[in-house]
């Protein structure tokens, strides 16, 4: 009797320490990759870096703008200016700026993940360290996305995070049986204010309280869903009407840009298979996760039918499913690199994860089954033990390899500045030609481009024409075309947008007869391999991009044709290739 009491004990002990353990190399395996993308020295991805040039004007002109003080609503994601602004005071360098905000986005987000997960483990307390370890094996899993999505700088963790945030606010609500108006009113509006965060973040916050609405078996729950509603609808028009009156736009310009069709149709008809690639490249890293919806149907397949206390767990599901739906068919994926796009059902697939397994572990108990949860743990942990061996091996060669080879790529993104990485990027100097010498001119000089990240954070207070629209409230909202905007601001510099992606805006830029009479063009040597420059006659970039450009063609022509011919970078680091 005392030898099964000790067993027991046994038992029970690596239980409750093994799915910590299980959890803790999970996390550490991800950090390892983390630190081996920043080691790369070209992690960062061209758009992140346009925070950072936001974040400059807000602390140098108290404006939300890309150029100077006039407000811009360029940012698709506003709220991650949260993150961004005091970094920028923080660090020098503009890629680590990024990152920083990159990572503490990923830190709130695993937070905020362990009390979603605490919430629905309900009164099996003891089940939470099992459903984290295996939701974090599964993360791990994912090392190669997930590790490149939080170093390059983009808003994506921090997008996450806030939903985790808003289901785990949701889920407190519902399990508390509360009655409270106004706690239900609160809850609302942190669901409105997904467009801050995101606009299409909205698709949880509308679709999770309509099926408490429908579905919830408690009439108290309905009548407060129905409040939830309205207030995330009331905060989300109170945010878009703020930035209408603010930035002159109610939504973000990349919404006009993509949704209105101002992207060259080349542009998009090459992209037109990246959200189905996009889509199978995400439930590939993150396959577990992934099983956990069909996994849900099934359960709870019956419950659909009528009202039921499984109400937000059936809005959780269809909100993944919308979501899904919504980037595959409806968004044209522009840089979709790692999956980025499907990052939002992340936070949906977790909260689904700890539904189900808090329910098998219900089930264990009402079937006089406690005694053998803890051997089930213990399984469970060697499962996730056994799939984290390869990551965390492999995750510690790569570390070994960049601590003793690329010391020198770490030093230049912790300490260095940003010409320097774009003078030891040779895939940046093939998007922007001679952009060291455009940045050793005057501050007024100003450039035009469709790739803006790097060339706005070299010189913050440059005046700089984003070409694509996605930061010119004049292209966007179709008052000026690309042409138009180059001949009123007198541009000095152009980097001409490509044959590739862009043929329709550049045969209408090199239309104009003022153009070709004005400006002096520097043609790329091979087809894509980089843009042509148009430098303005007689300005004070006319003889410093003479020289340059003339010393650059002649260094980058035969490498150039040989090696990058029909590809373009058109956000870095990731070359597209043609289809």
């Amino acid at each position: 009797m005392e030898l099964q009491t000790k067993h027991t004990q046994y038992l029970d002990f690596w239980a409750c320490v093994l799915p910590w353990l299980i959890s803790a190399a999970a996390l550490f395996a991800i950090a390892l990759y983390v630190f081996v993308s920043i080691s790369a020295g070209s992690s960062v991805w061209d758009d992140s870096l346009m925070f950072v040039r936001y974040a400059h004007n807000v602390l140098s002109h108290g404006a939300i703008a890309w150029n100077n003080n006039q407000p811009t609503y360029g940012l698709t994601s506003l709220a991650y200016l949260l993150l961004v602004v005091p970094l920028a005071n923080v660090f020098s360098n503009a890629a680590m700026v990024v990152i920083a905000a990159s990572i503490c986005g990923f830190a709130l987000f695993l937070a905020v993940a362990y009390f979603l997960i605490h919430v629905f483990a309900g009164e099996d307390r003891k089940a939470v360290p099992v459903i984290a370890a295996i939701a974090a094996t599964a993360l791990a899993l994912g090392h190669s996305s997930l590790a490149s999505i939080i170093a390059s700088g983009m808003d994506t963790t921090f997008g996450i995070a806030y939903l985790v945030l808003y289901l785990a606010a949701v889920a407190a609500f519902v399990r508390s049986g509360s009655d409270s108006k106004p706690v239900a009113f609160l809850t609302g509006m942190v669901g409105g204010c997904a467009y801050a965060v995101r606009p299409d973040l909205l698709i949880y916050s509308v679709i999770i309280p309509v099926a408490l609405a429908i579905w919830s078996d408690n009439p108290a729950l309905r009548r407060n869903a129905l409040i939830m509603m309205v207030a995330t609808v009331g905060t989300a028009l109170a945010a878009a009407g703020a930035a209408w009156m603010y930035f002159g736009t109610p939504l973000p310009l990349p919404f006009y840009a993509k949704s209105g069709l101002l992207y060259d149709p080349t542009l998009a008809h090459r992209y037109r298979f990246f959200p189905i690639f996009q889509l199978i490249t995400h439930i590939d890293a993150f396959a577990p996760l992934w099983l956990t919806l069909p996994a849900a149907l099934v359960v709870w397949r019956r419950e659909f039918f009528h009202r039921t206390p499984s109400a937000l767990l059936i809005g959780i599901a269809l909100s993944v499913m919308a979501v899904a739906t919504y980037y595959l068919f409806f968004v044209i994926q522009i840089m979709p690199y790692e999956g980025r796009f499907y990052y939002p059902v992340l936070p949906g697939l977790i909260a689904l994860l700890a539904a189900l397994m808090a329910r098998g572990w219900s089930w264990g108990r009402s079937l006089s089954r406690e005694a053998l949860l803890p051997t089930t743990v213990l399984v469970a942990c060697a499962v996730c033990g056994a799939l984290l061996v390869a990551p965390l091996v492999q995750a510690s060669e790569y570390t070994a390899y960049a601590l003793l080879r690329e010391r020198g790529a770490i030093s230049t993104i912790l300490h260095g500045t940003t010409l320097q990485n774009y003078e030891d990027d040779a895939e940046s100097q093939l998007v922007w030609p001679c952009l060291d010498a455009v940045d050793a001119l005057p501050p007024t000089a100003s450039v035009a481009t469709t790739e803006v990240g790097l060339p706005g954070v070299l010189a913050p207070f440059r005046p700089i024409i984003d070409l694509a629209g996605l930061n010119d409230t004049q292209i966007s909202l179709r008052e000026a075309t690309p042409a138009d905007r180059i001949k009123e601001e007198k541009v000095d510099v152009v980097y001409l947008p490509t044959e590739y992606y862009y043929p329709v805006m550049r045969s209408a830029i090199l239309a104009q007869p003022w153009f070709t009479t004005d400006y002096t063009i520097y043609p790329a040597t091979s087809t894509g391999g980089f843009p042509d420059v148009a430098v303005r006659k007689g300005s004070l970039a006319a003889d410093p991009m003479a020289a340059c450009m003339q010393k650059f063609a002649a260094t980058h022509s035969t490498s150039t044709t040989s090696d990058t011919g029909g590809y373009y970078y058109l956000t870095l680091p990731f070359p597209l290739g043609s289809f």
